[in-house]
């Protein structure tokens, strides 16, 4: 993986701040929902969305990568 952009890291603080609707998911506004997608365009490797629910969790590789961060 390439080094992670600042946008992308600040996003995953995000991820971390939110509260936990279970099993790591967490509950996504309207309002950041588009940016959710796009940045697991950007990085796929790092979130999972669930698009029924709005839902995002970081994956196993996320998780690693924020305890870094």
């Amino acid at each position: 993986m390439d080094k992670l952009s600042n946008e992308t890291k600040n996003f995953i603080r995000l991820i971390q701040r939110s509260a936990n609707s279970g099993d790591g998911w967490r509950q996504v506004s309207s309002i950041v929902w588009p940016y959710a997608i796009k940045m697991s365009k950007i990085t796929p490797e790092l979130l999972e969305l669930n698009e029924v629910e709005r839902l995002i969790r970081l994956s196993p590789e996320g998780e690693t990568v924020a305890r870094y961060l």
